[in-house]
């Protein structure tokens, strides 16, 4: 049973990833932590668009939240990400 659960795990982190616009995302997010509304107008998108990619995301523990005063950022782990990238650049390249 434990398998199915990895299984399961890795298709949704795949899927999430499977969006050019999550990934775009993360790209923003390694420079800097950014609002929703900073994601939409970089975007072009709507502050709701962006907070379901952002749903998907954060459920993947892709990003994170961290709040400041009365706001809201999403960061997400440089180095985890960056690593995930640049692995799948170099698959994709061969």
């Amino acid at each position: 049973m434990e398998i199915f659960t990895d299984i399961d795990i890795t298709l949704k982190i795949l899927k999430a990833l499977g969006s050019q616009t999550r990934i775009t995302i993360l790209n923003i997010l390694l420079k800097e932590p950014k609002r929703n509304v900073d994601l939409a107008e970089i975007l072009n998108l709507s502050p709701s668009t962006i907070s379901l990619h952002m749903k998907i995301l954060y459920k993947c523990h892709l990003v994170y939240v961290k709040k400041e005063g009365g706001s809201i950022y999403y960061y997400t782990e440089e180095e985890n990400i960056s690593q995930f990238l640049f692995a799948l650049k170099g698959k994709i390249a061969s």
